[in-house]
């Protein structure tokens, strides 16, 4: 009879263990970053302006692992256009303006035509821009961004051609 009670105890652990385990609450699932998204209207000299748009994993937010407090906001769109935001020291929802120079400190960089030959890179951090403009943060919490921006970026290929980008917003999970 012993042995008897020890099968059944065996077969019913597995049994019991199976039923203990699927009724335990579901393990939250990553956020979602379908709906992430970044979009502004960039102007180049005197050609024609654009609209700039990314949803989804092309539209990336981050806060930095060393600096927490640092985000990165990056997207990459369909005709190889590549923007990037980066702002330093955020705790709190308001406005940060870009004052980055040679590299340092918040800044928007627009690479336009990515890794062609015709590439041609514009960035806040041209120390001669007064005005660089502004990125302000309308939504902060530990898995989500939401801003507005503007920019004005001077290109690196030395003929002081020059970016506008209005109209700047970005919404993303992280």
């Amino acid at each position: 009879m012993a042995i008897m009670r020890h099968i059944l105890f065996i077969t019913m652990l597995p049994l019991v263990m199976y039923i203990i385990t699927s009724c335990s609450k579901d393990k939250p699932n990553p956020l979602d970053t379908s709906s992430n998204n970044v979009s502004a209207t960039i102007s180049i000299g005197n050609n024609a302006q654009f609209q700039f748009s990314v949803t989804g994993s092309e539209a990336r937010m981050y806060p930095l692992l060393a600096n927490p407090s640092s985000y990165r906001i990056e997207a990459n769109d369909a005709n190889n256009n590549n923007l990037i935001i980066a702002i330093e020291n955020v705790t709190q929802t308001g406005t940060y303006p870009f004052t980055g120079n040679n590299g340092i400190g918040n800044g928007l960089s627009f690479i336009k035509d990515l890794g062609s030959i015709s590439q041609v890179i514009y960035r806040t951090s041209d120390p001669s821009i007064t005005n660089k403009g502004s990125v302000t943060i309308t939504v902060l919490n530990n898995h989500r961004i939401e801003g507005l921006f503007t920019a004005f970026c001077k290109s690196d290929n030395n003929t002081g051609e020059a970016a506008q980008v209005s109209n700047g917003s970005f919404k993303g999970n992280f």
